[in-house]
Order: C-alpha cells, then sequence, then structure tokens
C-alpha cells in the first residue's frame, strides 16, 4: 500500500481491518510519502490496483467536462438543424 501523506496507526488498523474483512488476512507493506500520490491513496496486491489521487480525480473530472461540452455540442447542432428545417 502506498500513499501520498503519512498515515496514523488508527488509519492503518482500519485498512487492516477493511482488507482482511474482504480479502482475508494479508500482510499489508505501507510506502508512504510517495511523491506521485498527491494526496492519494493506492492498494495492490497481485494484479489489481486501487487508486484515488489528485490526478485521477482531476482526469475523471476532464472526462466529465468533455462528455458534457459534447452533449452540449450535439444538442445545439440538432436544434440548428430543427431550425433551419422550419425556414
Amino acid at each position: 500500500m502506498r500513499s501520498g501523506f503519512k498515515l496514523t496507526t488508527q488509519e492503518k488498523n482500519q485498512i487492516k481491518e477493511a482488507i482482511k474483512k474482504h480479502l482475508g488476512d494479508k500482510e499489508i507493506t505501507y510506502k508512504e510519502n510517495e511523491v506521485d500520490l498527491i494526496s492519494g491513496i493506492e492498494l495492490s496486491f497481485n494484479d489489481f490496483n486501487i487508486s484515488w489521487n489528485i490526478a485521477n480525480y482531476l482526469e475523471e473530472f476532464e472526462a466529465n467536462i468533455k462528455d458534457y461540452l459534447n452533449d452540449q455540442y450535439k444538442i445545439h447542432l440538432h436544434e440548428q438543424a430543427r431550425i433551419q428545417e422550419g425556414a
């Protein structure tokens, strides 16, 4: 497990209990203050990865904005076509 910040003992215990509940008793290695995980956290095991950080959030936010703008553009084109048909 990697994090972009120092985890408290309580946070580590909560994470360990959550993992134990869902995946069984697993050994966890913590790497803290990882520079590439700006305000983020990452859990990796086998070939599986769960990650959240500011970069992921901003990428998802950007994709949502692009989708919204594309939808708005399609609506605009549809309205323009309707107006031209009525003229």
